[in-house]
């Protein structure tokens, strides 16, 4: 099976139409090689022949070769005999030092984790709680078992989905233990050791794992804020020839990408061309922070698309429940996956989603405004701090994606940890390679925890630089989130 490429047109694009500064042919290796470090040109990817590069660029062959011959002395590329030149470099992956970090109490009251996105608890969870007790038992006259799940919360997500626009019966929906438990269901009932798996890139490091973990062959789609391109996701999927794809389409993370209708409408048709089962993440689809201009469901373009979701970043992650709504030819089969791996989700928390769900936009909309005040905190103090680390500032989501000056996100993130403040370095999210300019910071705790880390970060970010032990934080800093 041939490697995934890009034609010499889009690696032109990702260029930028910047004039090459002499001698040009290392102007041109080190944007090359600044595309590989940002993940925009992942590992084992086919690049241009010498020919169609040079006419695409309008430069002469001899620069070209030039170019790629120091990238290969760099180790950026390879070449293999009679198939051209490959990106390389080394895929880095993911370790026990991801796990989410809990709140611990007073004794460890020097710690700000921002290495997960997730909020703390929304008012009125805890009148929820009560409200599922008054209607458990109920259920206590069974086995406790609900493979597809409680009935309740089915047809309350039924009718969600379809006043979205896209058309549900409770019959399509299973309930599962989180968002990430749905995609490992699917993944284990539709896909095979050595199947290729096309996700985002960056992505949701956890999906990438569970692609790892299963056999999968890993097939890059390169993204950006401002980056989103049908026509190089339509050019991977006939190289790559991907059966199963993993996309974010509200607030991707970690970009915070938000598709817009005619960026959703052109990847329909790419995936339904090549009848990909689809699988469409919309974790984070409740917290829009700016605009009120509802998009097209994705999962209503697709001929072949499975939408899954949580209730744990709208309300709270400790419920565990999140869902899977499946066209009706997968429902047994992923059922009886589910059964095999978990058995579902405990009742009791479904129905108190079931209660939320009640009232959803009251929540939800304190939420909002919480996460709002905390973006735009954090936008603020990253602007006046760290004028040099650039960012779009996503309009929903948990998260700001920054493009560091230097290749040091993985080193700033280790300084960052000396001063007990927890990130979770660019590199984690790519499938192959990439986001060694990048770092992932959530704005998920209260201002002077934000401010706090902020000042931290700030710190590590000049010892990257000067190589100089400063001193970890000022006395009296009890943070914790």
């Amino acid at each position: 099976m041939s490697q995934p490429w890009l034609t010499a047109g889009q690696l032109t694009a990702l260029l930028g139409g910047r004039a090459f500064q002499p001698p040009v042919y290392r102007d041109l290796a080190e944007r090359i090689r600044l595309l590989v470090i940002d993940g925009q040109l992942p590992d084992g990817f086919r690049m241009p022949s010498e020919r169609e590069l040079s006419v695409a660029l309008g430069l002469s062959r001899t620069t070209i070769t030039n170019s790629y011959t120091l990238l290969r002395d760099l180790g950026v590329l390879s070449a293999r005999r009679g198939a051209g030149n490959f990106v390389h470099q080394p895929e880095t992956g993911l370790a026990s030092s991801l796990l989410p970090i809990p709140y611990s109490g007073a004794d460890d009251n020097a710690l700000v984790a921002l290495n997960t996105a997730s909020s703390t608890a929304p008012p009125g969870l805890g009148r929820a709680y009560q409200a599922a007790a008054e209607r458990l038992p109920a259920l206590l006259g069974g086995t406790g078992y609900f493979p597809d799940g409680v009935e309740i919360l089915r047809r309350s997500l039924a009718e969600t989905f379809t006043a979205r626009g896209l058309p549900t019966r409770a019959d399509q929906l299973i309930i599962t233990v989180g968002s990430l438990s749905g995609w490992n269901v699917i993944l284990q009932a539709l896909a095979s050791p050595g199947d290729p798996v096309l996700l985002e890139s960056p992505t949701y490091y956890n999906a990438i794992e569970a692609c790892r973990r299963m056999g999968a062959r890993l097939v890059p789609f390169p993204i950006g804020p401002g980056d989103w391109d049908a026509d190089r996701l339509e050019t991977i999927l006939n190289r790559s020839q991907a059966r199963i794809a993993f996309l974010i389409p509200e607030f991707q993370n970690p970009t915070g990408v938000w598709l817009d209708e005619e960026q959703r409408r052109a990847a329909a048709r790419a995936l339904n061309r090549h009848q990909v089962i689809t699988v469409v993440d919309e974790t984070l689809v409740d917290l829009r922070l700016d605009g009120d201009d509802p998009r097209t469901p994705l999962g209503s373009l697709l001929d072949n698309a499975i939408t899954i979701g949580s209730a744990s970043k709208s309300f709270w992650g400790g419920l565990r429940i999140g869902w899977i709504r499946s066209p009706k030819q997968y429902v047994r089969r992923l059922i009886e996956t589910q059964s095999t791996m978990d058995n579902g989700a405990a009742p009791y928390e479904q129905l108190v989603v079931a209660e939320l769900m009640r009232d959803a936009e009251t929540v939800l909309d304190h939420q909002r405004s919480r996460t709002r005040r905390q973006r735009d905190h954090l936008a603020a103090e990253m602007r006046e701090t760290l004028p040099d680390w650039d960012f779009s500032l996503p309009a929903g989501g948990l998260s700001l994606w920054f493009r560091l000056p230097t290749e040091s996100s993985n080193l700033i993130s280790a300084l960052a940890r000396q001063r007990d403040l927890v990130l979770t370095p660019g590199p984690r999210f790519y499938p192959r390679g990439g986001g060694r300019r990048q770092l992932r910071i959530p704005y998920v705790a209260e201002l002077p925890v934000l401010s706090e880390a902020v000042r931290r970060l700030e710190l590590a970010w000049q010892e990257s630089r000067s190589g100089v032990r400063l001193p970890a934080r000022t006395a009296g800093t009890e943070l914790i989130i």
